[in-house]
């Protein structure tokens, strides 16, 4: 396939961003390499099974560009798709974005243009030359309300301590979605997502929009499964607390020396070496690196690092329909933890735990949808939650929660 790249006159992605925010159907994605990409009007495609999933994949092998990439990064690989799967997916159907023609911004800011034809190229040049709209940050009418109280929370975190002590489980994950209602504003999606990307960077961030569903605005800190030819890794996050400036290397030092904290990333990496194996050449899962602290504006995360490369005959479909749901928001046994959440959790997650992120010819980035807000006409609705173990606090479980959800309240204007 023909796939074709030029540069374009220095354009900020969130100038380009307002300048087609009305668009029916949007995708920007941040990925952690630094790397921006904006995609105006793609085509959209739901996402009904894992056969579906291993299609797109297929797919995107089949478009990669003939000619040898001349550039570094994932966009020189040509036309891929950004895929979002709910939590519940594949009970609940998913949604892919075919990227024929999309702008990219490289971590310098240099921005350039890639599509499949000419034609394409110059309809997304058009589009990025209309004048820019207003997308004001929204704002609440309503305090954020919380599914439960802290005290309920804490009665939760108990339950779960007593199905652990009756040798059901060693972990669940936990988590509180809490709602509100937006003031009417124009392009409130895109609004938000500008906000978080100046208040909270984090590695991973998206601003998906499709129609009849709702958008969904991440600003995700956790890798789910990357891809690059055979190798995969997942990079899954256990342990947090609350960045308190001027005391960040006492914090780390806190964390890092936390046996709590590492039994239960220890746990998880135990339960993504098992998942990765199911389609890993035998002997190639390893831990890259069992636990390193990650900083992000409002909190500290403990992380590891876990890899494999993939059989010959096993494609990145499969190694996703292995490792989803992640296990870091699920718990170990994972079966088991996720009927406990169920009966735990006010009903479905939906985008909030399940995965989006690129997925191209040998070449994939797929992030955990955590600090991720849902937008459907005036209703917003987040979640935040945290893995329960043996000798979890309740308080301290609801202080954890508070703080994952920080950077989310105060972009709306609010707090938890």
């Amino acid at each position: 396939m023909a796939w074709l790249s030029v540069p374009h006159p220095r354009l900020s992605w969130s100038d380009a961003l307002a300048r087609v925010a009305d668009a029916v159907a949007l995708v920007c994605l941040h990925t952690p390499d630094g790397d921006t990409l904006l995609a105006v009007a793609p085509e959209v495609r739901a996402l009904r099974g894992w056969d579906d999933l291993a299609a797109l994949t297929a797919r995107a092998a089949d478009d990669a560009p003939t000619a040898p990439p001349t550039t570094p990064g994932w966009h020189a690989h040509g036309p891929g798709w950004v895929v979002q799967l709910d939590y519940e997916f594949p009970a609940a159907a998913g949604v892919a974005w075919r990227c024929a023609a999309y702008a990219r911004w490289s971590a310098s800011g240099a921005c350039t243009l890639h599509a499949t034809d000419a034609a394409s190229l110059a309809r997304l040049d058009a589009a990025l030359d209309q004048p820019a709209l207003a997308c004001p940050t929204p704002t609440l009418t309503a305090a954020l309300t919380p599914a439960w109280t802290a005290a309920e929370h804490g009665a939760q975190v108990e339950r779960i301590r007593a199905w652990i002590a009756a040798g059901d489980i060693y972990q669940a994950s936990l988590t509180l979605p809490v709602t509100s209602r937006l003031a009417r504003s124009p392009n409130p999606d895109v609004g938000l997502f500008l906000a978080l990307a100046t208040q909270s960077p984090a590695p991973y961030a998206a601003l998906l929009r499709a129609p009849g569903r709702p958008s969904v605005v991440s600003n995700s800190p956790e890798c789910f499964l990357r891809q690059r030819g055979s190798a995969v890794w997942s990079e899954p996050i256990k342990g947090t607390r609350r960045r308190i400036p001027g005391a960040e290397i006492a914090t780390r030092a806190h964390l890092l020396g936390s046996a709590k904290d590492r039994a239960e990333l220890a746990m998880i990496v135990d339960l993504v070496r098992n998942d990765l194996g199911r389609v890993a050449v035998p002997g190639s899962v390893h831990v890259e690196a069992a636990a390193a602290v990650m900083d992000l504006p409002y909190v500290h995360h403990l992380v590891a690092r876990v890899g494999a490369r993939l059989r010959p005959e096993t494609g990145f479909a499969d190694a996703v329909r292995a490792a989803f749901p992640a296990g870091s928001i699920t718990g170990a046994p994972k079966i088991r933890a996720m009927q406990i959440i169920a009966a735990l959790e006010a009903g479905p997650r939906g985008a909030y735990c399940g995965t989006f992120g690129w997925i191209g010819a040998q070449h994939a980035d797929l992030a955990v949808t955590i600090r991720t807000l849902t937008i459907a006409d005036d209703r917003v609705r987040l979640h935040a939650g945290g893995g329960i173990i043996a000798d979890s606090n309740g308080a301290a479980e609801w202080d954890e929660v508070r703080a994952k959800a920080a950077a989310m309240a105060a972009a709306l204007g609010g707090t938890l």
